[in-house]
């Protein structure tokens, strides 16, 4: 028994000075020099993905990881709110703010107003044109904890003249943040039950009939995996942030445990949508097959007919095309079209 706790301890001691070694200050993935390598680059497999034809792009929005109705939803309620939706707030991290995404084409940006010379499907998918007269509030910010989102959330202002849309994308940065929490089973439990605790608050919050006298649906998104599940990449230059950490001896160390406890923290999330007020969104199962090894025809999660990049270069965010779908599975949880 002891021989195997030491060992436990010798390989997180390692991996944990890797992942500092490929990390800076604050937990924040660190730019590095890139060195073109016998691989293919990230910039040959990623190319014209944003450039792709309007059309082309419609053809395929509803082929996905996401099945037939073109969604990974885990819910208890999947019909489409009341009529009478007076405010959407967004609440959340990077992934919520827009980051990487070109202007106007994060998902939220996307939710509000739908650019129909790109996404001409949906055209008619937009709050805007769906909910006229509606009232944005959006609190997300870069970085955003699940506690920091629970903040955002009390910060929120009531609503009292009809119901509320709340769209929450938190957990990611709790995880990728602890370093010990990707590799360490007792410290990854500890952090799953810290996110599920704050996100039953955040859901908790908009219940209070003083606030919200219209009653609220809450939308959770669960956490993406860029590694397609297998805990490391493929030799791909152009790769920047915490991608070069992955690429290295600590994909191989521990890539394994820290996609374990990732799909763990996601079951958790996922649990929640058996409340009659969360709709939760599988952002995990819907992009699988289109993270950093999309090309790979082995892939259990392989899409023959789209087999397309949906994140940026840094392992952490996601290209337009991810945003457009994050936006299109949101749509159709809350909508169901």
């Amino acid at each position: 028994m002891r021989t195997r706790e030491r060992l436990r301890g010798i390989l997180l001691a390692t991996a944990v000075g890797l992942l500092a070694l490929g990390c800076g200050s604050g937990g924040q993935p660190a730019s590095q020099d890139m060195q073109a390598d016998a691989g293919a680059t990230f910039q040959d497999i990623g190319a014209g993905l944003e450039a792709a034809p309007a059309a082309d792009i419609g053809g395929i929005e509803g082929d996905s990881a996401s099945g037939a109705d073109g969604a990974l939803v885990d819910s208890a309620n999947n019909t489409p709110p009341p009529g009478s939706v007076t405010m959407v707030i967004n609440l959340g991290d990077s992934l919520a703010a827009g980051y990487n995404a070109s202007s106007g084409h994060g998902y939220w940006a996307q939710l509000k107003n739908n650019d129909d010379g790109q996404h001409p499907s949906y055209a008619s998918k937009d709050f805007t044109r769906r909910l006229p007269g509606v009232t944005f509030v959006d609190r997300a910010k870069s970085g955003a904890t699940t506690k920091d989102v629970l903040a955002q959330a009390k910060g929120a202002p009531a609503n009292t003249t009809g119901h509320t849309i709340v769209i929450v994308s938190a957990g990611g940065n709790d995880f990728n943040d602890d370093i010990l929490a990707m590799v360490d089973p007792i410290k990854a439990a500890v952090v799953r039950n810290t996110v599920k605790s704050n996100l039953v608050k955040i859901a908790d919050n908009f219940k209070d009939p003083l606030r919200y006298a219209g009653g609220a649906t809450i939308v959770l998104l669960t956490v993406h995996d860029p590694t397609d599940g297998r805990g490391n990449l493929p030799a791909l230059s152009g790769l920047d942030g915490f991608c070069k950490t992955i690429q290295g001896p600590v994909g191989l160390l521990v890539g394994g445990a820290a996609v374990t406890n990732l799909v763990a923290l996601d079951d958790e999330i996922k649990k929640l949508g058996q409340r009659s007020d969360v709709r939760v969104v599988d952002n995990h199962g819907a992009f699988l097959g289109h993270g950093y090894h999309h090309a790979d025809a082995t892939l259990p999660s392989y899409h023959a007919s789209d087999p397309t990049l949906w994140f940026s270069n840094d392992c952490a965010h996601l290209n337009d095309r991810g945003h457009h779908e994050v936006r299109r599975l949101i749509w159709h949880a809350l909508f169901n079209e």
